[in-house]
């Protein structure tokens, strides 16, 4: 029974913060790719623009989700960490395209 408690796997677990925030920054730049490529192809309709700032507020949301998953101490970090650096990404690229007025 002693040799069991060797192989003790630890408790530790992806955060579902940390999972909806990846699932929903990755959701974010599939929008955002959506409405670039519509956009490129034909003129730019009211509901494009819509789509692009929902993408944008999904990206803030997941971002926020993915920064507070950071926080745990308990939890493993990577799905955390890529969907933070997905909205981060997102949120810049989405700024920059407003901007621009593309």
């Amino acid at each position: 029974m002693a040799k069991r408690d060797l192989y003790h796997i630890t408790e530790k677990t992806e955060s579902n913060k940390g999972k909806y925030g990846c699932v929903l920054s990755i959701i974010s730049v599939l929008m955002l790719l959506i409405v670039i490529l519509r956009s490129a192809l034909s003129p730019v309709t009211n509901l494009e623009v819509l789509v692009g700032i929902y993408a944008f507020l999904l990206a803030l949301v997941s971002c926020g989700l993915c920064i507070d998953s950071l926080r745990r101490e308990e939890d493993y970090r990577i799905l955390a960490v890529i969907g933070t650096i997905l909205s981060i990404f997102m949120i810049g690229g989405s700024i920059g395209i407003f901007l621009l007025g593309v």
